[in-house]
């Protein structure tokens, strides 16, 4: 083992080839050189800094069929580090499955796939023993950290060796947990012994956490792919020996989405309303705002009479950003009380809903009753003309 310690970098879950099915077909081409560049990146990066091991902890791939171009791609990509020793861990979209998925680097010294159950693959020359297990299909319901797993089980290491460990799954804490993608309890973490734990599925990064005497983390997905995925997101690097695990979080996304609540009440006129949406996305995102994606949610109470039109609105904020999702969750600004008085369908309707309103509230309902006032006030904005309710297209 080197004096500084082992040069490690985790990345996880990349989801190379993903659809991106909420974008246009134009912008999803895009997201998808994104993601590739991001892969790129990473081991750019492991290039320049001499990295001695990358563990890539499973969903490199979105499916377990991948194009003959991105075959090329990793070919690449891994043929350009060969000094760094590469570890995989198929996750559950990209298990080990008697597939052609991972023949494309088969041949590669340097890479090392883990096909199943938990195994070591000793580095001599670095005084390491790298740790993982893959997924098999896209379920695991079972550990793939056997009880009572500790990786002194392993003969022929000193006190000095690091024990690198890298897997796909979910960290699952008390024993009514459960899950269906490798449920790791932490408690297994805290007993293997391992130095690191380098963990994928999870798409939001953890700090980096400690169970027992073994430090482990998740990386998170380097490029968001929908509007469930924020900030910003990349990948750990560091070095580690057996006094310390030094990993730092390095940010890489190409883009970051974002959600934004817009208050427009008061608002009735079209353009208003598309100049108050772009002024909150330029105040809540002043440096960058044209690479990013934004879901914005407009609430407030707007004139009953007024239906905003969602196409012009998403497609006059993408000249500005790269991509925008709008929703409707306004409130018509009509009081109840001022038509449940009438002599018409609308009175009538507006009487039932008041009392399914009453009956929820009397039953402590909570849920039922935000139903019911969200129903009662698009009905009255139904009455008043068209209502175009959430969707954005």
């Amino acid at each position: 083992m080197k004096g500084t310690g082992i040069r490690v970098v985790h990345a996880a879950d990349f989801h190379l080839g993903a659809p991106f099915t909420s974008l246009s077909h134009e912008a999803a081409s895009i997201r998808r050189a994104e993601q590739e560049q991001t892969f790129l990146n990473v081991i750019s990066f492991c290039e320049t800094e001499s990295t001695d091991v990358l563990l890539l902890a499973g969903d490199i791939f979105d499916a377990i069929r991948i194009s003959p171009a991105t075959e090329r791609l990793i070919r690449a990509a891994f043929s350009r580090i060969s000094n760094t020793r590469i570890f995989i861990s198929p996750g559950n979209h990209d298990p080990y499955a008697g597939t052609a998925l991972y023949d494309a680097i088969s041949d590669f010294s340097h890479v090392r796939v883990f096909e199943d159950a938990i195994q070591p693959y000793c580095l001599n020359d670095l005084d390491c023993v790298v740790w993982g297990a893959g997924f098999r299909s896209a379920r695991q319901s079972k550990s793939l950290i056997p009880e009572g797993f500790n990786v002194s089980s392993l003969s022929g290491c000193s006190a000095d060796t690091v024990h690198l460990m890298v897997m796909h799954g979910e960290v699952i804490r008390g024993s009514d947990a459960k899950s269906q993608y490798n449920p790791i309890p932490e408690s297994r973490l805290a007993e293997c012994g391992a130095n690191y734990v380098a963990l994928g599925h999870v798409h939001d990064a953890t700090p980096l956490q400690r169970a027992g005497n073994t430090f482990w983390a998740y990386a998170g997905c380097p490029e968001p792919r929908g509007f469930d995925e924020l900030g910003p997101r990349g990948f750990y690097h560091g070095t580690i020996n057996q006094d310390s695990t030094d990993l730092t979080y390095r940010a890489i996304n190409r883009r970051t989405y974002h959600r934004l609540d817009v208050d427009v009440s008061g608002i009735g006129i079209q353009d208003d309303l598309k100049h108050r949406l772009m002024d909150t996305i330029k105040r809540e995102c002043p440096e960058k705002y044209a690479d990013d994606a934004f879901r914005l949610t407009m609430i407030g109470r707007i004139p009953g009479d007024f239906s905003p039109e969602m196409t012009t609105l998403k497609r006059y904020l993408e000249k500005y950003v790269f991509a925008a999702k709008i929703l409707d969750d306004t409130i018509a600004d009509i009081h109840p009380d001022d038509v449940a008085g009438e002599t018409s369908l609308r009175g009538a309707f507006t009487r039932h809903m008041k009392k399914r309103i009453v009956d929820a509230e009397l039953a402590d309902d909570d849920a039922q009753m935000s139903v019911a006032e969200r129903a009662l006030s698009l009905g009255l904005k139904a009455f008043e003309g068209e209502v175009r309710y959430r969707e954005d297209s």
